[in-house]
């Protein structure tokens, strides 16, 4: 296993909603943040691994 990103948050309640932001996030808007592509997570916003009924 290989870090491949993080934040620092003053707040342990702050880190833990991020955390738990992003792992909610698709994992091509995940690769964005990774990537360093932060102009690319408005348009990946609203997709998803699984259809909309």
């Amino acid at each position: 296993m290989q870090l491949v990103w993080y934040e620092q948050y003053d707040r342990v309640d702050d880190a833990f909603a991020r955390e738990k932001q992003i792992q909610n996030w698709s994992r091509a808007k995940r690769l964005a943040l990774i990537r360093e592509r932060p102009g690319d997570l408005p348009a990946l916003a609203n997709t998803s691994q699984t259809p909309h009924p």
